[in-house]
């Protein structure tokens, strides 16, 4: 059965559409950190890069070098 979105869109799943507002936020794995531009582009990200070594799923506000981790 097909989904009724009564005109709209049909929500983004890995691919959203993200501003170019910077805004870094510095994500880790617990082995490695990885800076993004933003919030919506770490969540697209994460989104194709579900989980090992490439998935970052913890951040912190700001960019990687305040952190003590180095940009990778």
């Amino acid at each position: 059965m097909a989904e009724v979105t009564h005109g709209r869109s049909p929500p983004c799943v890995c691919n959203c559409p993200c501003t170019r507002e910077l805004n870094p936020v510095c994500a880790t794995n617990g082995v490695s950190s990885k800076q993004f531009p933003n919030r919506c582009v770490w969540k697209n990200y994460n989104c194709k890069n579900p989980s090992g070594k490439h998935a970052y799923p913890e951040i912190t506000q700001g960019p990687c070098e305040t952190k003590g981790y180095f940009n990778q």
